[in-house]
C-alpha cells in the first residue's frame, strides 16, 4: 500500500502538468529545468527513480487506475487537490511510524482483501492508539463499555478533546487580555455599544436563522465559545451579500435604514418619520416596494434606494462602488480589478448596472476564481480585533491557488538555493511566510498557475496522458 502512495507522489511530483493532451515544449522545457535542480540532490532522484520502476512493475490495470487517479484529481478545484494531498502525506506519515511501532498491524493493512476492509482496520489502529494515549480513568471507563454505549463515549470524548484544542488554540491570542483580568465579552450585552447595535438590528434580527440564533444564545456566558460562535455566524452572512434569508418588510428593517430612506424622500409631508414609526408599511407603498416575499422584497428595496441616492450602512444591500466601505473599495481597485480579464471586467460592469443582488455576487465570484480572499464588512471594529476569534484567519495565499504542504516544502528544499531562501526570510513563527514561498513556486512555475486557477473557474481540462505513461502501455 504505501509503495502505491508513494509512485502516485512521484506522478504528482514530476507530472503537475498532466491535466494536458501532451506535454508541449514549454512543459517538457520546466521539467527539464526542475530535474536539472534535482541533479544537486542525487538522493531525491534515485528515489524518483526507484519509485517510477516500481511503478511499471505493477500490473497494466494497477497502473491504469493510479493514472486514472492522478487525472480525477488533477480535475479538482485547487483547494480540494491541496487537502487531499495533504491527507496522502499524513497518511504516508501514519504509515511509516506504523511499520516501526507494530509490524503485525502493518502486515494486516496490506493483506486487507479490500477498500472496506482496509478502511475499518485503519480506523480501528487509529482508535486504539487514541485510546492508549487517554488518562487511565478515561482508559478504564472504556474498557467498562460495550457496544453503542462504548461508541457513542468515544465519540463525545474525541468531540471535547478537539473542542478544548480549538478554545486552547483561541484563548492564547488573548494572554494579555487574560492574566491581566481584562472583561471579555461572553454575551450581546457585553459587546461595545457599535457592535451591539449592528448585532441586535442587523445579525440576528435580518441574518440568521432561528437555528443559528437558539446556537448563539446557549453559548451566552461562555468564553471563547460566544464570540468565535459569533465571529463565525457573521462571517457566514456579510450584509452585502445575498443570503437565503432575509427582512419581507419595512417593519424589519433596523430604524436607521427607515430614518435613511425618508430622509431622502422628496415630499416629506407625504411620508413623516412618525408616521414610518406607526406604520412602516407607509414607506413601502410610497416607494413601490411589495413586501411579503425575500429576496424580493430586498431587490426591490435596493433599486428604491439607488434611485433616491440612498447608501445603506455597513454595504446593506450594496448595489454599486459607492455602498462599498473603503477596505473593500480598496480592494477593488488594488486587488480584484488589475486581476480581471477583459471578458470579467465586463461582467462586473453588467452586474454594477443591475445593481443588488448582482453586483456583491459578482464581486465574490471573481474573487474566487483569482484566489483571493473578499474583505466584506462582517462586524464592526470597535475595541476589538476579530480575526483572533477566527481559527482560520484569511487565507495567507490570498490570490493564489492552494498548494499541498509537501510540494512547497520540497520546492524550498531541493529547487531553491540558500542564496533564496534567505531572501524569502522563511520562517516556521512567521504567517506570511508560506505566501511568499507560494508566490515564488508559481513563478517557478507558470502552467502550473494557469492550471489550477483553470480548474477552480471550471473551464475543464482536455484529457491526460500522465506526460506519455499511458504510451507507454
Amino acid at each position: 500500500m504505501k509503495r502505491l502512495v508513494l509512485i502516485f507522489a512521484m506522478l504528482v511530483f514530476v507530472a503537475p502538468l498532466a491535466a494536458i493532451p501532451e506535454p508541449t515544449a514549454e512543459e517538457l522545457l520546466a521539467n527539464r529545468r526542475r530535474f536539472e535542480q534535482l541533479r544537486k540532490h542525487p538522493e531525491v532522484l534515485a528515489k524518483l527513480r526507484d519509485d517510477a520502476d516500481d511503478f511499471f512493475k505493477l500490473t497494466k490495470e494497477r497502473r491504469r487506475q493510479i493514472v486514472q487517479i492522478h487525472k480525477d484529481l488533477n480535475q479538482e478545484s485547487a483547494a480540494t487537490q491541496a487537502r487531499l494531498h495533504n491527507v496522502l502525506d499524513r497518511y504516508v506519515e501514519w504509515l511509516d511510524l506504523l511499520s516501526k511501532a507494530d509490524k503485525d498491524s502493518r502486515k494486516k493493512l496490506d493483506e486487507a482483501k479490500d477498500k472496506n476492509e482496509r478502511l475499518a482496520l485503519i480506523k480501528d489502529l487509529r482508535e486504539q492508539r487514541w485510546i492508549k494515549d487517554q488518562p487511565k480513568a478515561v482508559r478504564d471507563k472504556i474498557a467498562r463499555l460495550e457496544g453503542a454505549e462504548r461508541k457513542n463515549f468515544i465519540a463525545k470524548e474525541k468531540h471535547d478533546e478537539r473542542q478544548r484544542k480549538l478554545e486552547w488554540t483561541i484563548a492564547s491570542r488573548f494572554w494579555s487580555e487574560l492574566e491581566g483580568r481584562r472583561p471579555l465579552p461572553t454575551k450581546v450585552a457585553e459587546l461595545s455599544p457599535g457592535v451591539k447595535y449592528y448585532v441586535e438590528n442587523y445579525l440576528q434580527k435580518m441574518f440568521l436563522t432561528p437555528e443559528e440564533r437558539d446556537q448563539l444564545a446557549k453559548l451566552e456566558g461562555q468564553w471563547p465559545q460566544f464570540p468565535m460562535k459569533l465571529v463565525a455566524l457573521a462571517d457566514k452572512h456579510p450584509a452585502a451579500l445575498p443570503g437565503a434569508i432575509g427582512p419581507k418588510s419595512m417593519a424589519e428593517l433596523p430604524q436607521r435604514i427607515l430614518g435613511a430612506l425618508v430622509n431622502k424622500l422628496p415630499n416629506p409631508k407625504k411620508v413623516t418619520k412618525e408616521a414610518v414609526d406607526r406604520q412602516p408599511a407607509l414607506l413601502a407603498r410610497f416607494l413601490k416596494v411589495s413586501e411579503g416575499e425575500w429576496p424580493r422584497f430586498g431587490i426591490e428595496l435596493a433599486k428604491a434606494a439607488k434611485s433616491h441616492g440612498v447608501i445603506f450602512e455597513y454595504e446593506y444591500l450594496a448595489y454599486n462602488y459607492e455602498c462599498l466601505t473603503k477596505p473593500m473599495q480598496d480592494f477593488m481597485a488594488n486587488k480584484l480589478e488589475p486581476a480581471l480579464d477583459p471578458k470579467e471586467t465586463l461582467r462586473l460592469t453588467k452586474a454594477k448596472d443591475k445593481g443588488w443582488p448582482d453586483f456583491p455576487q459578482t464581486i465574490q465570484d471573481l474573487a474566487n476564481n483569482h484566489h483571493l480572499h473578499v474583505p466584506w464588512f462582517i462586524l464592526p471594529r470597535g475595541d476589538t480585533n476579530w480575526d483572533n476569534y477566527r481559527l482560520h484567519i484569511s487565507s495567507n495565499l490570498d490570490g493564489f491557488p492552494d498548494v499541498p504542504q509537501g510540494r512547497l516544502r520540497d520546492f524550498a528544499l531541493f529547487e531553491l538555493d540558500p542564496g533564496q531562501r534567505a531572501r524569502l526570510n522563511l520562517a516556521v513563527d512567521d504567517p506570511n511566510s508560506k505566501r511568499r514561498l507560494a508566490e515564488e513556486f508559481f513563478r517557478a512555475r507558470p502552467l502550473e498557475l494557469r492550471r489550477l486557477r483553470a480548474a477552480d473557474q471550471g473551464r475543464g481540462q482536455p484529457k491526460a496522458t500522465a506526460m506519455g505513461l499511458e504510451k507507454a502501455e
